[in-house]
């Protein structure tokens, strides 16, 4: 009996002192090579990060994947009518469970909100081709803000925008460089168009047109 109970001990303290095996890669979705990977120890989580780039009404869309050993990271949402940029992430705990190549859907329901929205090279330009946006999943505060952007080529790299956005992008810095955007001076507001004037004509959805599908084409 005491041999038994020694065994038992033996392999509970080798289980509990076993790092946690997850894939890891970093690749545009649907050519993401996984590798196996030890995680550091008091990891408890495998992790896979979807990232959605969608601009000028689905005309490109870019869609990443990343997975890896648990570590934090934001879900984040933008919508600014030429520029829409979404990053979910999802958790699992067992050995190599995050074994997926294509990054899941981004959240493009519609939510109420309404915001005026640009992306241009400045503050004028910005004024110039407002328009309505309509916010979707997690965006719900109006922002406006400056950065820093290699998304669209008509445009140098320093940007003006306004937009729908989640709320945990409002008061501070938002590196988004793997998805083209890096976002500085941010100011947020909570109901629909209190981020500038009423003088607005176009209402569009993040990655739609007038017609066409939410999110641009799969």
């Amino acid at each position: 009996m005491k041999v038994f109970f020694s065994i038992v001990l033996v392999c509970a303290g080798i289980t509990a002192g076993r790092s946690l095996q997850c894939f890891t890669c970093s690749a545009s979705s649907g050519s993401c090579s996984l590798r196996e990977n030890t995680c550091l120890s008091g990891i408890t989580n495998c992790q896979t990060v979807s990232s959605h780039t969608i601009i000028d009404s689905g005309t490109k869309t870019l869609r990443h994947i990343e997975q890896r050993c648990e570590n934090p990271s934001e879900d984040v949402s933008l919508s600014t009518g030429r520029v829409f940029i979404s990053r979910s992430s999802r958790l699992c705990g067992s050995d190599r469970c995050n074994d997926q190549t294509v990054a899941e859907p981004a959240n493009t329901t519609l939510n109420g909100l309404q915001c005026f929205g640009c992306f241009s090279p400045s503050m004028a330009s910005c004024l110039a081709n407002r328009q309505t946006v309509k916010c979707v999943g997690l965006e719900n505060r109006c922002v406006n803000g400056t950065g820093q952007q290699r998304l669209l080529s008509d445009i140098g790299p320093d940007v003006v925008f306004k937009g729908c956005a989640s709320a945990n992008q409002c008061g501070g810095r938002m590196d988004l460089q793997t998805l083209g955007l890096l976002l500085s001076d941010l100011s947020c507001c909570e109901g629909s168009l209190c981020n500038g004037d009423t003088g607005i004509t176009t209402t569009v959805d993040p990655g739609k047109g007038d017609t066409g599908s939410v999110g641009g084409t799969q």
